[in-house]
């Protein structure tokens, strides 16, 4: 069984034993037991910061929900689950998100999601830190998806390929994959690297399951294939279940029960392990 089923089906069963919700929603007019009545999108976040994180969103104009939030295997309600415990009241437990990533814990100037750093280019990253001296932490957080995502080459995107991206791949992107074929085939993925470029304090994170065997060998080969050597450094490739797993370490150093509480219940919603894994994430080299 792949991934993505055991992981609908893992959030199926949630759904009824955690949610209560026996109700199916719907994708396309047929039911699924991962998916919630659309109406009841808001039980996608987590108990332990469901009001807090409601009231966040309400009050950032820039903010979107992604059209199938009320799936519970979307990636971006995953993403506000995992980061938002950090930010909420003034950024309050930060330094435990950034002394588990190994990131430093003094100058931090923003912490936000859905972040553009270039408004005429348009990529926007699902998680976003900056500091003061000018270093950037950009997140692309995956956990259902197979692979990143392609676009087609049309007239449209192809003017902005000449105009934008054309330039940023030089130097960053390996000579031999910087043609229109190869950056239309793996859009996302090449439009995210190539914020590498922007200075050499910015550093790239990606967050996927491990057992998303097909994502995370694809992840790995294609930046060792698609990146420059010198880039390679900066770019950070995490696997969901260690970084959760050493997330609830740190909370119970920390004494913080209620985070402790929250990862708990992360864990029980989004991780699926198999026997005998292995993880181990490291910075991308």
């Amino acid at each position: 069984m792949s991934f993505q089923s055991q992981l609908k089906d893992h959030l199926g069963d949630y759904k009824i034993s955690n949610l209560g919700i026996l109700e199916d929603g719907f994708w396309r007019s047929k039911p699924y037991r991962h998916i919630l009545p659309e109406e009841l999108y808001k039980l996608n976040i987590l108990e332990t910061i469901r009001d807090e994180f409601w009231d966040y969103f309400e009050s950032q104009n820039a903010l979107k929900m992604h059209r199938y939030f009320y799936h519970l295997n979307s990636s971006q309600a995953m993403c506000f689950n995992l980061f938002y415990p950090f930010i909420m009241n003034n950024n309050r437990y930060l330094n435990i998100l950034l002394g588990t990533l190994g990131l430093p814990t003094n100058g931090v100037s923003e912490a936000s999601f859905e972040k553009v750093i270039d408004k005429p280019e348009g990529t926007n990253f699902d998680f976003y830190i900056g500091y003061e001296n000018g270093m950037q932490i950009l997140f692309e957080v995956k956990l259902q998806e197979s692979g990143f995502g392609s676009a087609i080459n049309n007239e449209e995107r192809n003017k902005k390929f000449k105009r934008i991206y054309k330039k940023r791949m030089r130097n960053i992107i390996s000579t031999r994959f910087q043609n229109r074929l190869v950056f239309f085939k793996y859009y996302q993925l090449i439009r995210n690297l190539t914020y590498l470029g922007y200075n050499d304090k910015t550093h790239l994170f990606f967050i996927l399951p491990f057992e998303n065997k097909a994502l995370e060998n694809k992840t790995s080969e294609l930046i060792h294939f698609l990146i420059e050597g010198k880039y390679k450094d900066r770019v950070n490739i995490q696997f969901l279940e260690n970084l959760v797993s050493d997330l609830v370490k740190k909370c119970e150093t920390a004494g913080d029960d209620l985070l402790k509480k929250h990862f708990d219940w992360f864990t029980s919603k989004y991780i699926i392990l198999s026997k005998g894994s292995v993880k181990t994430e490291k910075p991308y080299t």
